[in-house]
């Protein structure tokens, strides 16, 4: 879901709006990217959970699945806002790199007889390791979102469904909600302390690999 965002909003930025709106749509992704992400889960709590149960849910959890979700706090709804979250952030990584490309290139696009749908393809194939930075820096930042999830995720306890309109649990919403309990139990906080360390490696995972990325991309860059 974010990433064709991302891709159409940079596209739009760049090829289409007017130059005199451009700097207000980069400052509203901008400011969306500042927003505390607290303010996210509320709105996905009172807004986006009962819309997307209503309109999306229901109708699609009768087809697939073969019954209807009980409620809109599930996988699908926390996937779904954890997308609107990221979506500021992969956008600006694309858009000030396809606003680096020179503009020899695209001339020469359209000297050679492109319409602007066939140079924005080739434009978006050259920063592609750009592109893939931007995903993965997005992935890692919803990887280790607490507060937004564990309001719309339902914090089901138990093994993991297939249905991704039922309820469930996150390693981080599983910390947040177990730790204040976690002192009655014997074996809890060891437990918890363990997810946290997976989740710190797959994090680090996912920054490193955004980093290789990068420097590979400014490596081709400076060579041409």
């Amino acid at each position: 879901i974010a990433v064709p965002l991302s891709v159409s909003f940079a596209l739009f930025v760049n090829e289409i709006a007017p130059r005199r709106i451009r700097p207000y749509l980069i400052s509203l992704m901008d400011l969306m990217a500042g927003v505390p992400t607290i303010i996210y889960g509320i709105w996905g709590l009172e807004v986006l959970a009962p819309l997307l149960l209503d309109y999306l849910e229901r109708p699609l959890g009768s087809l697939i699945y073969g019954r209807e979700p009980l409620t809109g706090y599930n996988y699908f709804t926390a996937g779904v806002m954890l997308a609107s979250m990221i979506t500021p952030f992969v956008s600006s990584v694309v858009r000030e790199s396809y606003a680096s490309i020179p503009a020899t290139y695209r001339e020469a696009l359209y000297a050679l007889g492109a319409t602007r749908f066939e140079a924005s393809r080739v434009l978006i194939s050259y920063i592609r390791p750009a592109l893939i930075t931007g995903v993965v820096l997005g992935f890692g930042r919803a990887l280790g979102e607490t507060a937004a999830v564990t309001l719309v995720i339902g914090n089901r306890i138990g093994p993991p469904s297939l249905n991704v309109f039922d309820s469930g649990v996150t390693v981080t919403s599983l910390i947040a909600t177990q730790f204040p309990f976690a002192f009655a139990y014997e074996y809890a906080i060891p437990a918890l302390f363990g997810a946290g360390l997976i989740l710190l490696l797959i994090g680090f995972s996912f920054n490193l690999a955004a980093l290789l990325l990068t420097r590979r991309w400014v490596r081709k860059i400076g060579r041409i």
